[in-house]
């Protein structure tokens, strides 16, 4: 099942653009299938969906790993970012998700009245509809 996720407009760019690679959260969506089924991203502060991506696979960061330059070129944030993100969690591993397919919208869609998700959720929500290898 795939999911909404919300991201600075930056972050979203990075990630069309190829230089994001990963995205960093606190949970592992349950009803995710490993790729299959993906992300869409609503840029944050709006309603526009700009981009679909595939989930290839889930990593768990140790909460006692440095944070390396690999880290921070791949999740285009800084490393101070990140160590805040981490300290801030009440979960202290965090959760890598690998950016494999992505597919950018000429048209963003809305996330109301495409995806039939209310609002732009601060984690992640569900949504029935569905997008991935078969469009």
């Amino acid at each position: 099942m795939n999911i909404v996720i919300t991201l600075p407009l930056p972050l979203i760019q990075a990630i069309m653009e190829g230089r994001k690679t990963y995205e960093m959260r606190k949970a592992i969506p349950k009803h995710l299938k490993v790729g299959e089924d993906g992300f869409f991203c609503v840029e944050k502060g709006s309603k526009r969906v700009l981009c679909w991506c595939r989930v290839d696979k889930f990593l768990i960061l140790n909460p006692f790993k440095k944070v390396d330059s690999y880290l921070v070129d791949n999740l285009c944030v800084s490393a101070d970012w990140i160590t805040q993100y981490r300290e801030g969690s009440a979960f202290k591993d965090i959760k890598l998700w690998k950016i494999g397919k992505v597919i950018s919208f000429k048209e963003p869609l809305l996330i109301d009245k495409d995806l039939l998700v209310d609002r732009a959720p601060q984690s992640f929500a569900y949504t029935t509809l569905s997008y991935g290898e078969s469009y």
